[in-house]
């Protein structure tokens, strides 16, 4: 089995998106990412600041706070997150999914 480094076969997304065109439903912070990779939950509000990062579908989301936690997620729809999440895409040629 050959292994890669996950910059070989990720980047790190650096995208904004205006606060205003998110709902509850497509924002993620690390209050509605559930522990041990189990999803999400809706969030309860929305940040009051005029942009956050972006996030697509395929995107692999990942909080920064207290990782032992292992929250993390495969987006299912574009939307925006927390500066506490990080996001990764895949590179071409590259299967995003995880299980």
């Amino acid at each position: 089995m050959k292994y890669n480094l996950l910059s070989e076969i990720s980047t790190y997304v650096n995208d904004r998106i205006e606060v205003d065109n998110l709902q509850l439903g497509n924002y993620i912070s690390t209050e509605n990412m559930l522990q041990d990779k189990g999803g999400i939950i809706e969030s309860t509000k929305l940040p009051t600041i005029k942009t956050t990062s972006a996030y697509k579908k395929g995107d692999v989301l990942i909080s920064n706070i207290r990782p032992y936690f292992k929250k993390i997620w495969y987006a299912e729809n574009d939307g925006g997150c927390s500066n506490d999440v990080l996001v990764i895409r895949a590179k071409d040629n590259t299967n995003s999914s995880f299980s």
